[in-house]
């Protein structure tokens, strides 16, 4: 069989409507009848067509054989063709083969649906990562291989026999790298060199990097701070870099000098070079040695037993506030009637010990001058009261594990707690679990920001319910947080991260217990920018609690520690 050219297109040049007619009429090609059809052309032999002045078939130049051809392509067998690809067995979309079910997004799906452009194995796979033997959520692995290694924070985590990932292990005076303690010191730790006048600052492998100098500053226990604490005429020399930097050295056999001083620090780095010290760090006495060693003081009052730094309770019956002006003295509850002499460090109590009386008759409430006390919360709401300039308020938050629980809960109207103790009327109550991705954290605003430069550290009072509790107290500066306008909440580590602050770990026992912490010992823990604290710009403090812990411990009377000494001479 031939087809012959119509009229339209045998009597002269032909139209282009013309053609396109005639193309669109004979756009099938036959396979096994030994005919092509096309624009006119020469016959070949044997069925094949030679077109001479023109194209085969529509949009190409190829056979089809058992099917249509669309497109301009290859042969289609044993369905349709669209797009311009080879189907075979199912439906075609999106210009990529689909077998044995069905494709969306540009992807290859076999066994199950795919969202997201990934492949799920053996599960569902939701946020973006494959889930291995379980499901995934949240962008975390939720199961693992046994007895692999990986970091969290500057913790190790072992996946166990099970599958399931082990508490984090600290890594003690090292850094975590690729799921191993390595190095010799904690990222973000600080130090001073042991010459000169300058900070090393650990790096993310454990190493020590190098000295940055202080220039006009003096470093002290890692940081570099301006020196106000000079040395008073007429005061010991045991003390190097300030006034109020005690040589270790000078303190062997005084292992509670700093506990009854507060406002002194340990400076390892004096290297048998001693200065004259501050009068606020006075030269050490028994009182300052084991309480074993703590003798009585000839001419002193009888009001101790056991050491002379062990003052009976009876004693202190109506002073409330003895041991927190007597630092190096304890209570002793056990006299039973029998009395010794007190060591000088511990006179008779006077008027200004004085206070509120608690449970059992004592309360060891601090006193605070007027512009130190942040929040005693006596108040119960959730507002510090608005004193030098100071103002904002508390509030808790969590991660977003799905087991996180926390009271107060973040989500509600913050309240403090009636504590029933006469010494601590009311308080923040802080009890919780279930929260493995960062942990939880209580925050205390107290400007935007405020000036504490004149102050030296925190305090506050607290005590656990459960045993032991590790808290980190920290301190939100400019640098630190979004709202100094230095730092990108968005980025996670590096010199534009926000979040690195200032802080030190604390333990936070049974029993209310003072805790002190100078900004001078709070060092970042280095994933953020190495930045200088800067104290002129306070935003928040924060008690941060560690991922996955069980806590419940309170926290009461936070203030400022004490003014900055003045520079003396």
């Amino acid at each position: 069989m031939k087809l012959s050219t119509p009229s339209i297109l045998s009597s002269g040049t032909p139209s282009a409507m013309a053609k396109a007619l005639w193309v669109l009429a004979l756009s099938v090609v036959c396979s096994g009848c030994g005919m092509r059809t096309g624009m006119p052309g020469v016959e070949g032999v044997g069925g094949a067509y030679a077109p001479t002045g023109g194209n085969i078939g529509v949009g190409g130049s190829l056979p089809v054989a058992g099917g249509v051809r669309t497109g301009g392509f290859n042969v289609v067998t044993g369905g349709a063709r669209t797009g311009g690809l080879r189907m075979t067995g199912g439906v075609w979309t999106g210009g990529f083969r689909v077998t044995g079910g069905t494709r969306t997004g540009g992807f290859v799906v076999t066994g199950g649906t795919r969202t997201g452009g990934l492949i799920p194995m053996g599960g569902t796979r939701t946020g973006g990562l494959i889930p291995m033997g379980g499901t995934r959520t949240g962008g975390m692995i939720v199961d693992c291989s046994p007895g692999a290694t990986r970091c969290l924070g500057n913790d190790v985590i072992i996946c166990d026999p099970s599958g399931a990932w082990s508490a984090p292990r600290a890594c003690v005076d090292q850094a975590c790298v690729n799921g191993v303690c390595s190095g010799s010191c904690a990222p973000g730790a600080r130090k001073c060199v042991s010459s000169g006048n300058g900070v090393q600052t650990c790096n993310t492998s454990g190493g020590w990097d190098a000295a940055i100098s202080c220039g006009t500053r003096i470093c002290e226990r890692g940081a570099c701070v301006v020196n106000q604490c000079a040395g008073s005429a007429g005061q010991w020399s045991g003390c190097r870099g300030t006034g109020c930097a005690v040589c270790e050295e000078k303190l062997v056999n005084y292992p509670r000098y700093l506990q009854n001083h507060p406002n002194c620090i340990g400076n390892a780095t004096c290297a048998g070079q001693f200065y004259t010290c501050n009068k606020a760090c006075p030269a050490p006495t028994d009182a300052d040695k084991a309480l074993a060693q703590c003798a009585g003081t000839p001419g002193q009052w009888s009001g101790c037993q056991g050491t002379g730094c062990s003052v009976c309770a009876e004693e202190l019956a109506g002073y409330p506030n003895y041991l927190i002006n007597h630092p190096g003295c304890v209570l002793n509850d056990a006299c039973a009637g029998g009395r010794s002499l007190c060591n000088a460090a511990c006179p008779p109590p006077t008027d200004d010990d004085g206070g509120v009386a608690g449970d059992g008759g004592f309360c060891p409430n601090a006193v605070f001058p007027p512009d130190d006390l942040i929040d005693d919360l006596n108040d119960g709401d959730a507002f510090v009261p608005p004193m030098n300039g100071r103002s904002g308020a508390w509030r808790t938050s969590h991660d977003d594990s799905p087991t996180a629980s926390m009271f107060p809960q973040p989500s509600a109207p913050f309240t403090a707690t009636k504590t029933g103790d006469n010494c601590h009327i009311a308080a923040l109550y802080l009890k919780g679990s279930g929260a493995v991705l960062w942990g939880s954290n209580a925050v205390c605003g107290i400007g935007s920001p405020y000036d504490a430069s004149r102050f030296m550290g925190i305090s506050f009072w607290a005590k656990s319910d459960l045993g032991d509790q590790v808290v980190r107290v920290s301190i939100a500066t400019k640098d630190t947080i979004p709202d100094g306008g230095l730092c990108l909440p968005s980025v996670s580590t590096g010199e534009m991260a926000c979040y690195d602050h200032f802080g030190a770990r604390v333990t936070i026992t049974p029993g209310w217990k003072w805790y002190t912490l100078h900004f001078d010992s709070m060092l970042q823990d280095g994933w953020g920018p190495k930045d200088v604290f800067d104290t002129r710009a306070i935003y928040q403090v924060l008690f941060q609690i560690p991922a996955a812990a069980n806590y419940a411990f309170w926290i009461d009377d936070l203030a400022f520690l004490g003014k900055r000494l003045p520079v003396l001479q």
